[in-house]
């Protein structure tokens, strides 16, 4: 993890010296160690490492440069295509020929480390946050229409969109090459691994043991002091199973007193305790989401907000205290969740007729109608050929916008139509979970450490994409593979035990203590929303209606609001 930050000119141009003073210091404020700059005639890189051992700007045999965002321990070389930087190990990179004034831009294929740029006069600037690059004052900050309206719906936004209309993403697994002809895209596919059908359950169990075990190892690679936010949920606790040295590493959690139905201490303890896991919890009763007098930190590069955003602040600081310089979680497991309403049809494409078998008594039995069943409706449209349905949130679009957004996200799903669950390759593979991937290293950035997560891992992931529906789901059992191979790990008393996640209550009661505030927060994002939402949709977002709309807009409120760092 780095900063990285360049300027290239085709007309061997200077960049004026108080643009780039100004992006650099920007640069600065994000790393606690000193960064290296270099220069030539018409280029200009700066690069600073966030944690001790990394390297950020190389100088490769052949007089290229290479400014790197990738864990230290995972040394890279891209003296030739640079193809190879995309093995699925977070990372970033640019990389400059200064004899030919060329480069090219890289970023790993689960777009874990973020990587933008913008053309302006004379030449192009790229760095590793939208911020940075908003310090030029050529880089203007006109909104970027499609990308609000994905924003505001809670859809994935264009993979090469930002916020800002100028400043471009480069999309994960993407090469991009840039030179005075113009720029050319080299796209790297993530594709699934097709699953040996024939093999009996434990066989699938033992193989992604073994992928889920390199993965925690892989994300534990080169860290001093292993943190892991730690929950009640099958998620994290996995993690927790996997680690390879549990006993070195911390756990952290969160507790609510005054709401017993969410407050997991007592669960974490459990798990934390028959695996030989140090854990430490904090109070999390009185933060409020949203607040701006509990310092809370915003990502000045995306508008993109975390109802976890308070609760993981207070996860940083145990983990700073205990010295830890590596995060992990369990976040990107729903993603690679099959969906329940395809049961009936991947059973039939995959002929796995005993597991059919098997789903069809069960849901029968405790639903009684067959005709209610939304996996015979989906079935239903797969034999008639119908499209999928799309989104009800575009409802909430004004109608040009609704049919642009519309044509995009049918285009993107149908990139997948290969692949055994479309849907759940989109969800996974699309630039809202890119951007919530990569965003956390500014938040993980300010405290000197990393974060990581093990089930975002290239190879796991390809391998799930090509499983056999109901191992994700059987006759009721979400996550049926996860819980199989973590039988084997922790007692079912402990894994299997009811909890909530729902932190409703939470939201809730900071809404209704400060109402006004939420509403002044929303209204100040009320003109940039107005020009892709509907009036009602504004309007029911602005009242509070509902949680999710009135975060969205409140959250772009406090964004816009940010005081700059």
């Amino acid at each position: 993890m780095a900063v990285l930050l360049a300027w290239m000119s085709w007309r061997e141009r200077e960049l004026a010296e108080s643009s780039w003073v100004a992006m650099r210091d920007r640069a600065r404020k994000r790393s606690h160690f000193p960064g290296v700059e270099r220069s030539g005639p018409g280029w200009r890189v700066y690069g600073a490492p966030t944690r001790r051992e990394e390297s950020p700007l190389q100088t490769l045999s052949n007089g290229l440069l290479l400014l790197l965002d990738r864990a230290p321990d995972t040394g890279a070389n891209a003296s030739g295509s640079g193809l190879h930087l995309l093995d699925g190990t977070p990372s970033a990179a640019i990389r400059i020929d200064p004899r030919t004034a060329q480069l090219s831009l890289f970023r790993d294929p689960l777009g874990q480390r973020s990587l933008v740029y913008a053309s302006i006069p004379g030449g192009v600037i790229i760095a590793s946050g939208e911020d940075l690059l908003r310090a030029h004052p050529k880089v203007c900050a006109d909104f970027d229409e499609d990308y609000l309206a994905a924003y505001f719906t809670a859809l994935p936004p264009p993979h090469q969109a930002t916020v800002y209309r100028q400043i471009r993403s480069v999309p994960a697994g993407a090469q991009i090459d840039l030179s005075s002809a113009g720029e050319q895209q080299h796209l790297s596919v993530v594709s699934p691994i097709e699953s040996r059908h024939g093999q009996r359950d434990s066989a699938f169990v033992d193989d992604f043991g073994s992928l889920f075990a390199a993965a925690v190892a892989r994300a534990c690679s080169g860290a001093k002091r292993i943190g892991l936010s730690l929950s009640a949920g099958i998620d994290s606790s996995a993690v927790a199973a996997a680690l390879p040295h549990p006993g070195t590493a911390l756990a952290v959690t969160y507790s609510f007193a005054q709401w017993p139905q969410i407050d997991e201490r007592a669960l974490v303890e459990a798990s934390s305790s028959h695996l030989g896991l140090p854990q430490r919890s904090f109070d999390a009763d009185d933060l409020q989401p949203l607040h701006p007098n509990l310092s809370r930190p915003i990502n000045p590069d995306t508008p993109v907000a975390s109802i976890y955003r308070e609760i993981k602040e207070g996860a940083y600081r145990a983990f700073a205290q205990a010295g830890t310089d590596v995060w992990l979680d369990g976040a990107f497991s729903d993603h690679l969740s099959a969906s329940a309403d395809d049961w009936l049809y991947a059973a039939w494409r995959d002929r796995r007729w005993a597991a059919l078998r098997a789903e069809a008594a069960f849901r029968w039995s405790s639903q009684g109608h067959w005709w209610r069943d939304r996996g015979v409706r989906r079935m239903a449209r797969h034999v008639l050929q119908l499209a999928p349905v799309a989104p009800a949130a575009l409802e909430r679009l004004q109608p040009a916008m609704r049919e642009r957004v519309e044509d995009r996200w049918r285009a993107e799903l149908a990139r997948y139509s290969h692949f055994p669950r479309p849907a759940q390759a989109m969800t996974c593979l699309n630039a809202y979970a890119m951007a919530a991937a990569s965003g956390e290293q500014y938040y993980a950035q300010r405290h000197g450490m990393e974060q990581r997560s093990p089930f975002r891992d290239l190879q796991l992931t390809r391998w799930m994409f090509g499983l056999p529906d109901d191992l994700f789901l059987r006759c009721g059992e979400h996550k049926w593979l996860l819980r199989q191979w973590l039988n084997q790990r922790l007692p079912a008393a402990i894994h299997r035990r009811a909890k909530s996640s729902d932190l409703s209550p939470f939201l809730g009661k900071a809404v209704d203590e400060h109402r006004q505030h939420w509403q002044t927060l929303a209204h100040t994002a009320s003109e940039v929303a107005a020009s892709v939402l509907t009036p009602t949709a504004l309007a029911e977002a602005s009242a509070g209606k509902q949680l999710l709309p009135l975060w969205l807009i409140a959250s772009f409120g406090l964004w816009m609001n940010a005081p700059a760092d």
